[in-house]
């Protein structure tokens, strides 16, 4: 009976070893870069109002409202700190909105608003009181997704 119980543990043991090695390995959450590195990203552009100067708290209390762009990520991403940068030290998880920076709004997007797209450019983290989401694209493209008319 004694014997039987040892070989019992014993195999367990080993059925337990073979199950380490043959599982496949625990991927880490791959991180994405901050600039200069271009990135692409899929979502939902919204456009939402903001309290601005000169308090950053209340437009009811006399705030100007600041109107941003923010995309709606399809999947959270996460974005790796660089610790020799001074503006983008941070590493960020679980990012589901991105606030848009578009350097001539001349108004040539105004037909992506509420739709799926694509948007390129360049990551920063947030640094000042207009910025409204942890972390914020600086634009250099953006497109109509394959799937665009769908939210």
């Amino acid at each position: 009976m004694k014997g039987k119980f040892i070989l019992l543990i014993a195999s367990a043991i080993s059925l337990i070893f073979c199950f380490m090695a043959c599982a496949p390995e625990a991927r880490s959450e791959e991180c994405l870069s901050y600039e200069p590195a271009k990135i692409t990203l899929n979502g939902v552009i919204e456009s939402k109002i903001f309290p601005g100067p000169p308090e950053f708290e209340s437009i009811e209390k006399g705030d100007r409202p600041e109107i941003h762009w923010i995309l709606k990520l399809s999947k959270p991403v996460c974005v790796s700190g660089d610790p020799k940068n001074e503006i983008n030290t941070e590493t960020e998880r679980d990012i589901k909105e991105i606030q848009l920076i578009i350097q001539e709004d001349d108004g040539r997007y105004m037909h992506l608003l509420s739709r799926r797209v694509v948007v390129t450019g360049t990551l920063f983290h947030a640094h000042t009181g207009h910025h409204r989401t942890v972390v914020l694209m600086e634009v250099i493209s953006m497109n109509l997704s394959k799937d665009g008319n769908k939210r």
